[in-house]
């Protein structure tokens, strides 16, 4: 028979341990240490500095981590940092697009999830920010302007990085960062990630980071602005795409480098054309060695020469064309480019 004491002995011991895990719970270096996540002996440092006031005692571990993450900050500043992730963020109505370059020394580090949720977050708050940037007028572009972020919001995201560079160990920064805006009513912004990392999505913005980025500028004339939000962000994003896969850097070619390439392209054809006849009349037609001349224009810089990214047959210049639209600005964006 199971006696009265040997049921009350380990009821009694339960109600005792969780009175002490509760105890614990409520002290305030448990609290602080949920706060901080910092070690044992830190916290208690803090709160024995601080007569266990738990909100004082988190400020001076702050101040002691920043300035611990500036002394780190200053030591791996001369290091070289090309690796790292692009930001690109598009507002609701395609009129605004934010750019970010977050740098790394590593690809190791710009793998870490830490990394990452930084980049998503820097560029957020750029993206929702605007307020006091300066213009910079991009040369004959009277569809689209740059906007520099004002510097205090700069020293702003150096604070936030600092932190980072402590836990990481690598140099890390900010290498540029800038909005495209539309200045015309009939002109949307459109930017895509290629190798995308992470992103988010709000009420408000499209946030995406990886390796590789675009922006293209469309103009979609005789088109309502709701209208164009709608119908044209799978052709901008398209468009994206090929600006990342292709590099092109002209829209159309100045006049006399296109004279130049068209002469010769007719000279490759009609040379081209030569040799076809020379197999025939060998009695050879079917030999492997024949070709016929390559139309593509895939290596000229033009974008509207260019036959569209994934696409057996159609130029991006007959796309524009099909979808009413005209490309009046692009920009290629890659991770660890020195401008």
């Amino acid at each position: 028979m199971i006696k009265l004491h040997q049921l009350t002995l380990p009821i009694a011991r339960a109600f005792h341990s969780s009175a002490i895990v509760s105890s614990a719970s409520q002290s305030p270096l448990f609290q602080l240490r949920q706060r901080t996540g910092l070690a044992y002996n830190l916290c208690r440092e803090a709160l024995n500095k601080h007569n266990n006031n738990i909100d004082e005692a988190e400020c001076w571990l702050k101040a002691q981590a920043l300035a611990h993450g500036l002394q780190k900050a200053t030591k791996v500043r001369g290091r070289n940092a090309k690796e790292g992730l692009i930001g690109l963020a598009v507002h609701r109505g395609n009129k605004l697009a934010t750019f970010l370059e977050l740098n790394c020394e590593t690809d190791f580090v710009a793998k870490n999830q830490l990394f990452k949720d930084l980049a998503v977050s820097l560029t957020e708050q750029l993206a929702s920010d605007t307020k006091g940037c300066e213009a910079i007028n991009i040369p004959d572009q009277a569809h689209i302007r740059k906007l520099k972020p004002r510097e205090e919001l700069f020293k702003s995201i150096d604070t936030q990085i600092v932190p980072l560079i402590t836990r990481l160990g690598e140099h890390i920064k900010v290498q540029r960062a800038f909005h495209f805006e539309s200045t015309e009513d009939e002109a949307q912004v459109f930017c895509q990630i290629h190798s995308k990392s992470a992103e988010k999505i709000t009420d408000s913005l499209d946030i995406k980071t990886g390796r590789y980025g675009a922006v293209v500028a469309l103009k979609t004339p005789g088109k309502s602005h709701k209208d164009k939000t709608i119908s044209y962000n799978p052709i901008g994003n398209r468009l994206c795409q090929h600006v990342i896969g292709y590099s092109p850097s002209y829209i159309e070619l100045p006049e006399n480098m296109r004279k130049h390439l068209e002469a010769i392209e007719k000279e490759a054809a009609e040379k081209a054309a030569s040799e076809s006849v020379a197999v025939e009349e060998d009695g050879d037609s079917d030999s492997e060695g024949s070709s016929s001349p390559n139309n593509s224009r895939d290596d000229w810089p033009s974008i509207m020469d260019q036959q569209l990214i994934m696409s057996d047959d159609t130029s991006v210049r007959e796309f524009c064309k099909e979808n009413e639209v005209s490309i009046v600005y692009f920009d290629r964006f890659e991770c660890g480019q020195s401008s």
